[in-house]
């Protein structure tokens, strides 16, 4: 599947637009273990933490993507990420929107 965040798809047509498509989650994290793996290299930097929010946006993007296919889509365009942290509940948030398309 192809996932972009422009419009279209070099090299490609879009020949419909099936509708609006999102993934979501709400990763649950422990603050203690980022300060703890903290990488020194990484000034100010958590590793930890890093590592979970990579890991939040391609649980999202895996979500939206089989939605999409779901719908009988082959593509995904003009995709958005919003990403919230809540400290005090340690809790990372990804939602992810895209318009899912046909391309040939």
């Amino acid at each position: 599947m192809i996932v972009t965040t422009t419009n279209n798809i070099e090299g490609k047509q879009i020949a419909t637009y099936l509708g609006i498509v999102t993934g979501e989650i709400a990763l649950s994290v422990r603050l203690k273990t980022f300060f703890k793996r903290q990488d020194p290299e990484k000034k100010n930097r958590s590793s930890a933490y890093e590592d979970a929010l990579f890991e939040a946006k391609q649980i999202a993007l895996k979500q939206m993507e089989e939605r999409a296919a779901k719908m009988g889509a082959n593509a995904v365009i003009g995709i958005d990420f919003e990403i919230n942290v809540t400290a005090a509940d340690s809790y990372i948030m990804v939602f992810v929107s895209g318009t899912a398309v046909k391309a040939y």
